[in-house]
């Protein structure tokens, strides 16, 4: 006979007493018993076993057993760790890359694959001479400096302090059209300066190679000898000849005359001159004011007569290889991906637009799944390019930008010069960005004040 209902409700209240009460939350070590909190059991069978862990992520869950009515400790168990950038929930809360903030330190912190977004930090400096050149050379910095007493080179450290040794490049007035590296030493190009030698127009560009003795650079050739370059190519005149390379040789790239561009090769060791003076490179008359080299990866890209900003490798004898367009445009820059496997040209193109293109090294094709005629911005005035911690590190006139692997602009800052700076040049060691921006002349030895500047990005130790 079945149960009246009101019996039917007492049945079901004795059910849940017996069972405990329902949604009792223990703290850990204890155990839920009819809706009291009990201490956890020990085993009580011995070699009896249980899990332990979990399976989330790429933990795995591991394994006690019973022993002496105690459980053993968790074997086989791999437990959380530090969450890195690797597609993987390595700490085991459900959700893989979920890192912490990004702090300045040239690691991808917050697994969003930009580097140091946000937190980069500026050093800038300000400086009333002809900044110069700048290079990478060691664990230091080389700056080429003009004074009107002689130029001289001076060593700064990636924290983008002086250290205060220098070398005296030339007794009389001098400055500098270029600074590059090679084999573990650093070259300079250079044209001494006074108003007979000014006025007669033979005057030229030298080098000069440097080694570094602690802190100290030490210069340990010189040429001795006009590089064949008149005055229209000194480093006082923009833009500055630069130094390229073919294989082992050195080139020198300038204006052998206003409006033409020409290299000479050199030896790098005993800085001696291989052709007796230097080769035209026909396809670039016209406009010698805007050309840029990679010496690494022995490219030039240049603007013709058409303003088609083109690519090409450069050999010593003028030849030029692979010769490509990259688009239409001006003020083109190129820069060498730390990989050694890209080149980023930037330009300013015929609408004014700031332009990045990620080319194959080989072959100067936009490399597939990279960025390829990407707008960073609006151009600003001369360019500069380089690239390291998957950055590239971009100076847009008196602007600073930071681009990511994935267009993003991380890092934007704007030098506040009185004018635009006719001369940009931009360079890293480590994690360390260096940057000059300069007016150099305006008038016979007159250097504009307060209108140029070295400028270092990255993170620094106070």
């Amino acid at each position: 006979m079945p149960y009246p209902p009101t019996h039917r409700i007492l049945s079901l209240a004795l059910l849940l007493l017996n069972a405990g009460c329902a949604n009792v939350t223990c703290p850990e070590g204890t155990v839920d018993v009819n809706g009291d909190c009990e201490p956890t059991p020990l085993c009580d069978r011995e070699g009896a076993t249980r899990s332990c862990g979990t399976d989330e992520g790429e933990c795995v869950a591991g394994t006690q057993t019973c022993t002496d009515g105690e459980w053993g400790a968790c074997e086989d168990a791999t437990g959380p760790e530090t969450e890195t950038c690797d597609g993987l929930d390595n700490d085991c809360d459900g959700t893989p890359d979920n890192g912490p903030d990004e702090v300045c330190d040239g690691l991808d912190n917050d697994c969003d694959s930009r580097i140091d977004e946000g937190v980069l930090e500026v050093k800038e400096k300000p400086v009333e001479d002809g900044v110069g050149s700048l290079v990478s050379l060691g664990d230091y910095f080389l700056r080429g400096r003009w004074y009107p007493t002689g130029s001289r080179i001076e060593t700064y450290t990636t924290d983008g302090e002086p250290t205060g040794e220098f070398a005296i490049v030339d007794g009389d007035n001098s400055t500098f059209g270029s600074m590059s590296t090679f084999d573990n030493a650093a070259y300079a190009l250079y044209s001494t300066i006074d108003e007979e030698t000014f006025n007669s127009g033979e005057f030229g560009l030298q080098s000069i190679r440097l080694e570094l003795s602690g802190q100290r650079p030490v210069i340990t050739h010189t040429s001795g000898e006009n590089l064949g370059f008149p005055r229209s190519a000194a480093g006082w005149f923009s833009p500055r000849p630069r130094l390229s390379r073919d294989g082992n040789n050195l080139l020198v790239v300038g204006g052998p005359d206003i409006g033409d561009l020409a290299v000479r090769d050199f030896s790098p060791v005993s800085l001696i001159r291989f052709s007796s003076s230097p080769w035209d490179v026909s396809e670039l008359t016209g406009f010698a004011n805007e050309f840029d080299t990679q010496s690494e990866a022995e490219v030039l890209v240049w603007r013709n007569d058409d303003n088609q900003i083109r690519i090409a490798q450069l050999a010593g004898n003028g030849t030029l290889n692979n010769n490509r367009e990259v688009a239409s445009g001006f003020n083109a820059a190129v820069g060498l991906h730390e990989a050694g496997d890209l080149l980023g040209v930037v330009l300013r193109n015929t609408s004014g637009e700031l332009r990045l293109f990620e080319l194959n090294r080989d072959t100067f094709i936009c490399a597939t799944g990279r960025l390829c005629d990407f707008k960073v911005g609006d151009s600003k005035g001369n360019l500069a390019i380089t690239h390291h911690h998957d950055t590239w590190f971009i100076v847009n006139g008196r602007e600073m930008l930071a681009v990511a692997r994935d267009g993003t602009v991380i890092f934007d800052h704007e030098h506040e010069t009185q004018t635009q700076p006719d001369d940009v040049q931009i360079v890293y060691n480590g994690a360390t960005t260096a940057v000059v921006q300069s007016n150099t002349f305006v008038d016979f030895i007159l250097v504009l004040p307060d209108d140029s500047a070295v400028t270092f990005i990255g993170c620094f130790d106070e």
